[in-house]
């Protein structure tokens, strides 16, 4: 079978990747008003990164919709067992369909159907029509879709940068079986995300060995007495528990969705609507890597007959050409902008303290975190700065190779008192400078960027009291035979510690996924027991059938009344200790 060669349909599962960039974004990530908009800032990143790393020829996206499906005919309290969706993130998921629709991306749904089943479905028609498709998802059930040379799965394994993509090799490498049979894996496995138990005692390596040894569900079942003793009892125990699962984990590849495949292309946005969608949620530097994104053809081409991008003023959205400081006191600054270029010279009495054109060695650093900031942390001059290693990351992340740090202030502050544990710019102007304030957005000395949320007056401000700091930590180094310390090794280490947290560290994914099955592997042991105690098999993570169990049928000691009923929470059933076995096992469980 030959290899595609039109660029591939993108097909992204919303849900997850909602959840995904809202766990890894902090909630102070909010409007001014204090709508919170990480899940929004994160989805949007990973679209952005998307479309410049893969350059995909189509996208959709796919929600879940409010209801049951199929499945919760299937299974009591399917998905019973999670908790509830965090009150900040609710709001999103209408924010997050809404900017979809601003970038031109068609939204696929479909009712008693959850997204999972929306994707299998296109990317099954898009193979019938030899169309390269990519699944982009957190949920492992996507797995089963892979098959070369036309599906391939792209994993978001955290957060909103890491991924993996998944081609049946890649498939067979992770879980030790070919994408087709990963169901039944995932059956025999079980999985507590969506409230599905597994067979007690097989983890995800006795699955893949027992499959691979046997074939499928029918072929281990019908070797039971080939098993070990245990191995055998508990297969037999379950069986009509992993054919339910395997009804379940198995996507939908004919559900009934009104799209062709062939018609999924990029285009169509308005650049006026999107600009004014990431405006209203204060999407500044976002808007500015979007709107980049836009102009390049990232998302096709604009619909209808619609105006360029807006132009952001360019004396408030872009680097100053210079701003003049003639006074080491934070009172006494002067401002001038120019639309000619992206330099920001700042000078106090003579000494240009910041960050000019990239290679430009005469100007250097002092802070920046802004998105574009990559265009001047190539200078190779020396650079001074209130936290370095941040800086100097953003440079190695954007490839070049920066200096040594000339200066830093918060590691001048660490070594003359280590005790003290903060060293931003708000608690070290507290203690060095007296009489100063910092505002709050001044507290971490992050907040300002070329041109982005700071202004001239807010950068020119926070290099004065950066460079006021130096004039009093310094010579205090020295006074202290700190110096050398400073100087030799902890400014070079700096740089160390930069190159170390950009390529990060080799594990041995063997042994973490021998431990993981391992403690997957006692928790069903676990539950197992536990179900035992009881008398009858049961959900150990539903509170309710749990309540039941404790409270009615063990007779235990009632605690707390909550709104669903008596409590089960750690505090209760660590007062019931010694009652009964089976509390014991149920908070070795948990």
């Amino acid at each position: 079978m030959s290899e595609p060669t039109q660029r591939p349909l993108f097909l992204i599962d919303g849900m997850s990747l909602a959840f995904r960039a809202f766990f890894a974004l902090p909630i102070d990530l909010a409007t001014s008003d204090g709508l919170v908009t990480n899940a929004v800032h994160g989805f949007a990143s990973m679209l952005l990164s998307m479309v410049r790393d893969h350059e995909p020829g189509a996208l959709a996206v796919a929600f879940d919709l409010p209801g049951g499906t199929f499945r919760d005919e299937l299974v009591d309290d399917y998905k019973g067992g999670r908790s509830e969706t965090p009150e900040e993130l609710l709001p999103q998921f209408d924010l997050i369909r809404e900017l979809v629709s601003v970038l031109g991306i068609p939204i696929v749904e479909l009712d008693g159907y959850e997204a999972d089943d929306v994707l299998a479905t296109l990317a099954t028609r898009a193979r019938d029509e030899n169309r390269p498709v990519v699944v982009v998802t957190g949920d492992r059930d996507c797995f089963q879709l892979v098959e070369d040379p036309y599906v391939r799965v792209l994993y978001n394994r955290r957060g909103v940068s890491d991924y993996s993509l998944y081609d049946e090799a890649g498939i067979s490498e992770r879980t030790g079986l070919e994408p087709q049979r990963y169901p039944m894996l995932a059956a025999l496995r079980g999985d507590p995300s969506d409230n599905l138990p597994g067979v007690p005692g097989v983890g995800e390596k006795t699955a893949a060995k027992l499959l691979n040894t046997y074939g499928d569900l029918d072929g281990i079942f019908s070797h039971l007495d080939e098993l070990t003793p245990k191995l055998r009892e508990n297969l037999a125990a379950n069986e009509e528990l992993a054919r339910r699962n395997l009804s379940v984990m198995r996507l939908v590849r004919d559900a009934p969705v009104d799209v062709d495949p062939a018609t999924l292309e990029l285009g169509d946005w308005d650049p006026a609507t999107a600009q004014a969608f990431y405006e209203r949620l204060e999407l500044k530097t976002l808007w500015k890597r979007t709107s980049q994104a836009l102009e390049a053809g990232h998302f096709g081409s604009a619909g209808g007959d619609t105006a360029p991008i807006a132009e952001e003023p360019q004396a408030e959205s872009r680097a100053l050409e210079a701003v003049i400081v003639t006074g080491s006191s934070a009172d006494a600054l002067l401002g001038a902008a120019s639309t000619e270029s992206h330099l920001v010279a700042l000078n106090i009495d003579g000494t240009q303290l910041a960050v000019g054109r990239a290679g430009s060695p005469e100007v250097a650093v002092v802070e920046s975190a802004s998105t574009h900031g990559h265009a001047v942390l190539a200078s190779t001059g020396p650079m001074r700065s209130l936290d370095a290693k941040r800086v100097l990351r953003l440079s190695l992340s954007q490839g070049f190779e920066p200096p040594v740090p000339d200066g830093d202030a918060s590691v001048a502050g660490y070594l003359l008192d280590a005790a003290v544990g903060t060293y931003d710019l708000r608690s070290l102007v507290g203690r060095y400078l007296p009489g100063v304030s910092v505002a709050e957005g001044e507290a971490t000395g992050s907040q300002l960027s070329l041109g982005d949320e700071g202004d001239s007056q807010d950068l020119a401000r926070e290099v004065v009291l950066v460079e006021a700091l130096f004039s009093i930590l310094e010579p205090a180094l020295v006074e202290e035979g700190l110096d050398p310390l400073y100087r030799d090794v902890e400014l070079p280490l700096v740089r160390v510690l930069a190159r170390m947290e950009d390529r990060g560290i080799a594990v041995d994914t063997g042994v973490l996924r021998a431990i993981a099955d391992d403690l997957t592997t006692r928790a069903r042991d676990l539950e197992a027991s536990v179900q035992e105690l009881a008398g009858h098999p049961f959900k150990v993570n539903s509170t309710q059938q749990l309540q039941k169990v404790l409270y009615e049928e063990l007779g235990l000691a009632r605690g707390r009344k909550t709104k669903t009923g008596f409590s089960t929470d750690a505090a209760t059933l660590e007062a019931l200790v010694g009652t009964h076995p089976i509390i014991d096992q149920i908070l070795a469980y948990r």
